[in-house]
């Protein structure tokens, strides 16, 4: 503007070229301005509506606007972001502004000051991700001081060793393989940055080469984007052999993945197509087959995809633990983006609801309502949220038909849960459980209406598509889970504590994985009941064994296990308690099934992948830890302890609500693993042989 009206003579005058990229932004840019100044509520801005003003000041620094309204911009997505957002929202804006800042702005003050807020920002963090960006200002700043000759303004060069300190702590927790092999990788990135000599590369190369084969079986390691950056070094390093050699299995790698999820992604289709044609059995085959090839972060959303699916296929056919198990693993992928970038979103909202349902299925209370209230906190957090009463009032009457099919035992254990009910919203589940403790009058005041016991048996007794058996949450030092796998009942009792109750349930899915196609199999069972007790020892070394008897008439399965520490499960250990699993399995089989032919069994196990679909326990455990946290227990007890916030309803009945008229037993229902073998053949609860 001034050269132009004062027309000062010059050598170089700035000009926008206006391009079809630029006609684009632009219009976003009026678009994403006109709905700021519009539509979002100053005072109430949702934590996506965050992203829009950093996104605009963006574009204005893009769009080459004047400098002080890019900087206004930037200033107020700060503001905006402090207020109302994330922590990864937050260190975007102070990074986008840095990045802007020094490329554009060409103002190496505003560019250090931002580098330092993104470093306070994140120095607690111990998230691979967020350190990157923090990585990329001090590599710049850094070039900048060396190529310039200038002097810094804040200390670099401390907040460069604790950068790498930091990596170096991230990169030797084991217990978290993709994040610590991604900091080894940023590390070794880093330092190609510090070598004069393009040879001197070399062994950073060859370190790289090590992390690159490590990463194989890790869904959390970003290959395909650090093969992109390596390569775009080719013009540098091309010359040094250990670059080439990096490069060379990296191309390999990166076809035969390509080649894999290109087949997998086939019986993905085929898996999903069967189970909307009602073959679930043969769905479960296809979608087993498709998990390891697509078990890797560019592929992360098919994966997911496939064990949604798999999930399905096991629920429709009644294997819960397996269903259980590959919807918990869905959900910590899912999880990962909030760990990683702050993210909430939808998908988050649907697959806690799934867990919230099958829990509940499965007879699990507790765990149930640390669902859904998760499923209530996040589907509150964001705009787009399509869930509301239809699923409350699901949950609600599931939840109600759960408590008015538990014994009075149980009902009895349920005294502090009526006002967690009333918390979370779920009136009608609160109602039930008051009158099946014995508070009729309460329950008439409470809904205005008068007890009706037929209303309640029609709740009780409605087909809900399962079978609602009670609650089953254990409160002894020994808890008791089940199974039913076609025609075989199978009942674990394990110590009452984490992680032998993950372990325990894990135990059940694998089975219910590994023997779910079966019955389409040529593969027939020999035994009614399947009885296993986990013994623990918390000292000495990781260690799992087993023992298979059937002395006592009912085939009992025995594991041994010590050791365990979930806090450091390195993929070593979680390796070696898989490897056990599996050998428990081969040895079960001759137990459990006819043998007519051999052939059916290597198919089963081989071809069709039956291992493959059997969710490793190292998953499944650091899959809950990684959404509700390591402290699960405490939760549980916190749900069932007596406190200030909420009234206590001890048990005026000395029978129970339906006493007088008892439900019905299904078939299913009365296979019993303490009744013998023998009662249940004069009961013709199981074929003759």
């Amino acid at each position: 503007m001034v050269i132009d009206t004062l027309s000062v003579p010059t050598q170089y005058k700035r000009e926008v070229i206006f391009g079809e990229n630029d006609y684009k932004k632009h219009k976003k840019y009026e678009e994403l301005t006109e709905y700021i100044s519009g539509k979002i509520n100053p005072a109430g801005i949702s934590y996506e509506q965050v992203d829009f003003f950093l996104e605009v000041a963006e574009l204005s620094a893009e769009l080459e606007k004047a400098i002080i309204e890019t900087q206004g911009l930037f200033e107020r997505a700060i503001k905006i972001s402090k207020k109302f957002g994330t922590n990864q929202q937050l260190l975007d804006a102070y990074y986008q502004y840095a990045w802007k800042a020094h490329f554009w702005m060409e103002d190496f003050n505003l560019f250090e000051e931002n580098l330092q807020l993104a470093y306070e920002c994140i120095a607690s963090s111990t998230n691979s991700s967020k350190w990157e960006k923090v990585l990329n200002l001090v590599t710049v700043h850094k070039s900048y001081i060396r190529l310039n000759n200038a002097t810094s303004t804040i200390d670099i060069e401390k907040i460069e060793r604790n950068m790498l300190v930091k990596l170096d702590e991230i990169a030797d927790d084991e217990s978290r393989p993709s994040n610590a092999l991604t900091a080894r990788t940023h590390k070794a990135i880093y330092k190609m940055t510090t070598f004069s000599d393009v040879e001197d590369a070399s062994v950073v190369f060859e370190e790289l080469h090590e992390i690159f084969k490590n990463s194989g079986n890790l869904i959390g390691y970003p290959f395909e984007k650090n093969f992109q950056l390596l390569n775009e070094l080719d013009d540098i390093f091309f010359e040094v052999d250990a670059y080439e050699n990096l490069l060379d299995y990296m191309t390999e790698q990166s076809a035969l993945i390509g080649g894999e999820v290109k087949g997998a992604l086939l019986n993905l289709r085929r898996g999903i197509k069967r189970i909307q044609n009602g073959h679930p059995y043969q769905a479960i085959k296809y979608l087993g087959k498709s998990f390891i090839p697509l078990y890797k972060e560019e592929s992360r959303d098919k994966f997911i995809l496939a064990l949604k699916a798999i999930a399905y296929a096991y629920e429709s056919i009644g294997l819960l633990w397996s269903s259980r198990s590959c919807l918990l693993l869905s959900a910590s992928l899912i999880t990962d983006n909030y760990w990683k970038y702050d993210e909430i979103s939808l998908k988050q909202v649907e697959i806690y609801y799934s867990l919230c349902l099958t829990e509940i299925k499965l007879g699990k209370l507790a765990h149930a309502l640390l669902w859904y209230e998760l499923f209530l906190i996040i589907n509150q957090n964001i705009s787009d949220g399509s869930f509301g009463d239809k699923e409350n009032q699901q949950v609600d009457f599931y939840i109600s038909q759960l408590i008015l099919n538990t014994d009075l035992k149980e009902i009895n254990r349920q005294s502090n849960i009526p006002d967690e009910l009333d918390r979370l919203g779920l009136f009608v589940s609160s109602g039930c459980l008051k009158y099946a403790l014995g508070y009729i009058e309460d329950f008439e005041r409470e809904y205005d209406v008068i007890a009706d016991n037929d209303f309640l048996q029609k709740i009780r007794d409605f087909d809900a598509g399962f079978n609602s058996q009670g609650i089953k949450d254990n409160h002894d030092k020994r808890g008791v889970y089940t199974s039913f796998i076609f025609g075989c009942t199978i009942e674990i009792n394990f110590p009452n504590q984490s992680p032998f109750i993950e372990f325990s349930t894990n135990i059940l899915s694998l089975l219910e994985s590994a023997f779910a196609t079966c019955t389409i199999d040529n593969i027939h069972l020999k035994e009614a009941f399947l009885i296993i007790e986990v013994i623990a020892d918390d000292e000495g070394d990781l260690s799992l064994s087993h023992e298979i008897n059937s002395n006592s008439g009912r085939l009992n399965l025995t594991i041994n296990c010590s050791g365990f520490d979930t806090s450091d499960f390195r993929i070593d250990a979680q390796q070696k308690i898989t490897n056990e699993f599996k050998k428990i399995v081969f040895d079960l089989v001759p137990e459990l099934f006819f043998i007519k032919n051999t052939e059916y069994i290597e198919k089963m196990i081989f071809e069709d992948a039956a291992f493959d679909r059997a969710i490793s326990f190292g998953a499944c455990i650091k899959a809950i830890e990684n959404v509700l946290g390591n402290d699960i227990d405490q939760q549980i007890k916190k749900i069932y302890s007596t406190s200030a916030e909420k009234k206590t309803y001890p048990l005026l009945r000395d029978k129970s609500w339906d006493s007088e008229f008892p439900k019905v037993l299904e078939i299913e229902d009365i296979n019993d693993p303490h009744l013998e073998k023998e009662e249940c053949l004069k009961r013709n609860l199981i074929p003759k042989i």
